[in-house]
């Protein structure tokens, strides 16, 4: 299973290697945001490329495929939690906990409705508010 998600994570890998690669892009600061099994792609993609991705924000309800790779994260990475699950709340401070970004670099959030994202108006608009927050904030730190 694990080389399934692997597979999938490359995908964002090759997305980063294009963008360094063409010249007309290669100056870019690379950011990802991903919710479901993407969010998991894009937490794989900056472990797997610590030197083109500067950011991530992922939401945490498929974490477990990329659970290996997280300790491998050095960007600056958002964990968007559901307000309304504790134990996802929990599980996302523990893998916060495991990312080498620094201290002031990596956080977690809680979102009221995030588990129904595409459903929800107010929480749609708090995931865009935060991540694009998140990225302007990181990205202008280079």
């Amino acid at each position: 299973m694990r080389q399934k998600w692997r597979i999938y994570g490359l995908s964002d890998i090759g997305i980063a290697n294009w963008l360094i690669e063409n010249p007309g892009t290669q100056n870019l600061r690379i950011c990802y945001f991903g919710t479901g099994i993407m969010g998991a792609t894009i937490l794989v993609a900056a472990a797997e490329r610590p030197d083109a991705v500067v950011a991530v924000a992922s939401d945490t309800s498929r974490l477990d495929p990329a659970l290996g790779y997280i300790p491998k994260i050095l960007a600056a990475t958002l964990l968007l939690t559901d307000a309304d699950n504790s134990s996802e709340v929990n599980r996302s401070q523990e893998a916060l906990e495991q990312i080498r970004a620094d201290e002031y670099s990596k956080k977690v959030e809680p979102v009221r409705g995030l588990s129904n994202l595409f459903g929800n108006t107010s929480a749609q608009q708090e995931v865009a508010r935060l991540v694009s927050e998140f990225f302007d904030h990181h990205l202008g730190e280079g």
